[in-house]
């Protein structure tokens, strides 16, 4: 498990669920039962994203950073999360479109992926905070907050022949410039 990451068979009905992760709960069940392909997506990031502090946590740390407002973590920051860029993923919903309509291979119909960057994609809230000098705010933890995250996708590479291809480092600085340029453009 240590460098696999946390396995689509891992219990997804734990308690303490907060709403946002009761939805995704319900959503999975849904999509599973009426013949869908369930991605359970870790942090996705990318250009055009506009992060908040519950949302989008990179772009809201490159947003607040370039704007002079504080970047609020709560708990101690040593949260370890993994990041895949949005392009990788546009790359393996093209890759399931084509396997579903391919009625030469298995269908992959009620299949359940985790969509994520990986073990080599982990970063933690006080790596980004260094890596984009960001002098952080500190909060109480929030209830059911993960300490520690990131994706087995060994069956999406297995399966389907996916895994991300974009490294987290390049893909962050893309993401810093495109924030950088998108504000700049906002303040003319």
């Amino acid at each position: 498990l240590k460098e696999k990451g946390i396995p689509e068979t891992f219990s997804i009905d734990a308690k303490h669920h907060t709403p946002y992760g009761a939805s995704k709960l319900v959503g999975d069940i849904y999509v599973r039962e009426f013949g869908g392909v369930v991605n359970r997506c870790s942090c996705m990031y990318g250009p055009n994203q506009y992060g908040i502090l519950d949302q989008g946590w990179l772009s809201y740390f490159a947003i607040n950073k370039l704007t002079g407002k504080p970047a609020i973590i709560y708990g101690d920051g040593k949260q370890i999360r993994d990041a895949v860029h949005e392009n990788d993923v546009v790359l393996l919903l093209t890759m399931e479109a084509e396997r579903l309509l391919d009625k030469s291979k298995p269908s992959i119909a009620g299949e359940v992926f985790n969509i994520g960057g990986g073990f080599k994609n982990t970063i933690s809230l006080l790596e980004l905070c260094k890596k984009w000098e960001i002098s952080p705010s500190f909060g109480p933890w929030r209830p059911a907050d993960q300490k520690v995250f990131y994706c087995d996708i060994s069956k999406a590479k297995e399966v389907l022949g996916w895994e991300p291809e974009i490294d987290l480092n390049k893909g962050l600085d893309d993401l810093y410039n495109w924030t950088e340029q998108s504000l700049a453009k906002q303040s003319v």
